[in-house]
């Protein structure tokens, strides 16, 4: 009987816990959850909500999403899940073997199941091939990027029933493309692959989704490096004075664990944390930049590396939110002059990893063939009309009658005219 009041007494208390969490400062010390939701607000009483019954429901809402211990519970069940079932409880995210974690958009990017064919590619690669020579002619740089892939990185790891053959995939497309059209880039991908059993610290991590703190900063760098050879200036020097090693893992290095908000994290192998500093002297040239990329330029963005290094550094986010502007209130690129913005940079960076390929630039390809392959060939046919009109002299006297009726340049009639003219052509 004794046990029996003991083990009734223990259920009742439990059962009591959120209750008297409610009434205790004990809240206080219940971690939020990480994540991307909103908490249901609490609703004042009022007879109209009531007998409608929309009182009782938002009530009923408020309650399920803020009673006492409600935090320490959710945790609780994602431990458990984690622990007993190799089980995730956070969207798209996959438990591989030996805990290592993966989002589905990469595994199925590795495996070729998001493909979008080899023609389109080579529009997009044809496209940026003009683009690339109208901004080498003034000097400027266009810069492709391909991030490295957790997925192609670590397919080991992948579990066994997700595993399957990998056929052609928006990354070996590209790659064999921009090749093909001597297109500037960079791959990370392939370069991390070669370096994984070589680099002296970890280029990924196991808890993180994106390339590793130590590798976003060393891609950074090459970077550059890279820029500074294509626009032969001396641009401001990254420098990393010493690297700690930790086990406390930081910035992206547990971003997809942190996500799936467990009760503690498991034990993962050191990472690497470089202090770094730039620099930066009156010889040195700091040409500005345009960055179109997915998330894995956000932690590179928060170094402010690229801004110590580069003038009016802005960062196109997804080609939609600009940054640092929208910071303060929010600015999309298609709400502004882009046209004028691209031509302004001088170093134009469209980065994607393997599971953001599919929507390559986010239409920024095509905005930057219309801001510099079709302007300067609009401009061109303009001029070349405007030559033609003036070396036929009964087509110019003509001009410049109409100028005179029209009490402006005869100049400015030739422009027009000459407009006119092209316009007539286009179907």
């Amino acid at each position: 009987m004794i046990l029996k009041g003991l083990l009734y007494a223990g259920v009742m208390f439990v059962l009591f816990i959120p209750m008297l969490q409610d009434y205790t400062e004990y809240k206080t010390y219940i971690a939020p959850l990480n994540g991307s939701f909103e908490t249901e607000k609490d609703t004042a009483f009022n007879w109209p909500d009531w007998w409608e019954g929309s009182y009782q429901e938002q009530k009923n809402r408020y309650l399920k999403d803020n009673f006492g211990l409600h935090n320490y519970y959710v945790r609780l069940n994602s431990q458990l899940n984690f622990n007993l079932f190799k089980k995730a409880n956070a969207a798209y995210v996959v438990v591989g073997k030996d805990n290592y974690l993966y989002e589905t958009g990469y595994i199925d990017a590795y495996h070729g199941k998001d493909f979008i064919g080899t023609q389109k590619v080579e529009t997009y690669m044809r496209q940026l091939k003009q683009v690339q020579d109208t901004l080498a002619a003034h000097n400027k740089l266009l810069l492709v990027v391909f991030a490295a892939g957790k997925a192609s990185f670590y397919p080991e790891y992948i579990p066994d029933h997700l595993r399957k053959m990998p056929s052609l995939s928006n990354y070996h497309a590209f790659r064999a493309m921009a090749a093909r059209y001597n297109i500037n880039h960079i791959d990370f991908n392939k370069y991390f692959i070669e370096q994984k059993n070589k680099s002296p610290y970890p280029l990924y991590p196991q808890y993180g989704i994106h390339w590793s703190n130590y590798g976003s900063i060393m891609a950074f760098d090459s970077m550059v490096k890279y820029t500074e050879h294509k626009l032969q200036r001396d641009l401001p020097d990254v420098e990393l004075p010493s690297v700690e090693l930790s086990d406390s893992l930081r910035h992206t290095d547990n971003d997809i664990i942190k996500g799936m908000n467990l009760l503690w994290e498991p034990p993962s192998f050191k990472m690497a944390y470089p202090t770094f500093n730039v620099r930066n002297d009156s010889t040195k040239h700091r040409p500005s930049m345009l960055v179109i990329a997915d998330s894995f330029w956000w932690h590179i963005y928060s170094t402010n590396l690229p801004a110590a290094v580069f003038s009016n550094h802005q960062f196109w986010y997804y080609n939609e939110a600009i940054y640092p502007q929208s910071f303060t209130a929010p600015m999309n690129v298609k709400d502004t002059d882009y046209k004028n913005n691209i031509r302004s940079f001088d170093v134009i960076v469209l980065l994607h990893t393997e599971s953001t390929l599919a929507r390559f630039g986010d239409g920024f390809v095509e905005m930057c063939y219309e801001a510099l392959v079709d302007d300067a060939k609009r401009k061109n046919e303009i001029e070349h009309l405007r030559h033609t009109i003036r070396s036929d002299v009964s087509w110019y006297k003509q001009v410049q009658e109409k100028a005179a009726t029209k009490g402006i340049s005869a100049d400015s009639m030739l422009t027009l005219d000459a407009i006119y003219v092209l316009d007539q052509k286009k179907p």
